[in-house]
Order: structure tokens, then C-alpha cells, then sequence
């Protein structure tokens, strides 16, 4: 294994853990403004102290 082949293993790990990272992140990442009560409307107490 040459030295070129080393470099290259170690850009595409890079690339790999920052797609994970992101799409972890995605899943993870709560939505601004969303109530966790189920109801859906904006308008009820939960909602506002959300905001």
C-alpha cells in the first residue's frame, strides 16, 4: 500500500464520517416551532410556550 492509497483511505473516511454525521444529525434535529403534544394547532398552550 502506497502512500497515494493511504491518503485517499483517509479523504474518504473523512467524507463518509461527515455524511453520517449529517444524517444523524437529521433525524435528530427537532423542528423549530413543532409542539410534541400530537395535537397539531398552533394556537394552543403548548404551542406558544414553545416559541
Amino acid at each position: 500500500m502506497g502512500i497515494q492509497d493511504i491518503i485517499v483511505l483517509i479523504i474518504v473516511s473523512c467524507c463518509v464520517l461527515y455524511a453520517a454525521r449529517n444524517i444523524v444529525k437529521s433525524f435528530t434535529r427537532k423542528k423549530k416551532g413543532v409542539c410534541n403534544c400530537g395535537c397539531g394547532c398552533s394556537g394552543c398552550a403548548m404551542a406558544r410556550k414553545k416559541k
